[in-house]
């Protein structure tokens, strides 16, 4: 319905004569969403000369499309969890699909990654002999071998070799 104006949707409800209603705080700026609808898109369409919310739109149909196929490219994707924390194999991705598989995963558990930790964490990924470590609030980020480990704080930093003795242990696959 975003490509769709409100006035076309009342012509087409009243041609057929269907009752709707008009939601009045679609027009009360307490509102963020009415402030936005009522003074950012006629701001912006004075100040770039066009119609601006159909681009708009078009970009929130593209981002979704895109969430969509990262979706696909990630599923199935095993996320190793233990005491220490969790850890995720993301280096066989493209950085857009590690990026969007590690802030998946971290929104899952309730952590937040910001640009300045997410970032160099997929610098590190590409770098097969990176072994680097950030720290974000109770936890640790650590790349090692295409792998990330959130490490819970208070746990020890795991010995070299950890993602094969992790790997083992648990049964798990890097897919």
């Amino acid at each position: 319905l975003l490509r769709v104006r409100k006035e076309e949707i009342i012509r087409f409800l009243e041609k057929r004569k269907i009752n709707y209603f008009i939601d009045y705080t679609n027009k009360d700026p307490v509102y963020q969403r009415s402030r936005f609808r009522e003074e950012m898109f006629p701001f912006l369409n004075r100040s770039f000369g066009k119609d601006v919310q159909n681009n708009l739109v078009h970009l929130s149909e593209r981002a979704y499309e895109l969430q969509r196929y990262l979706d696909r490219k990630i599923e199935g994707r095993q996320v190793v969890h233990g005491e220490w924390g969790w850890a995720i194999f993301c280096g066989d991705l493209e950085r857009v699909e590690a990026r969007y598989l590690i802030q998946k995963k971290a929104t899952e558990v309730g952590l937040v990654l910001s640009r300045t930790v997410l970032e160099p964490l997929l610098d590190w990924l590409k770098n097969p002999n990176a072994d680097r470590k950030i720290g974000i609030s109770s936890m640790w980020a650590i790349c090692r071998s295409g792998w990330v480990l959130f490490l819970n704080e208070g746990k020890a930093l795991p010995e070299k070799g950890w993602i094969r003795n992790l790997v083992i242990s648990l049964g798990a696959t890097r897919s």
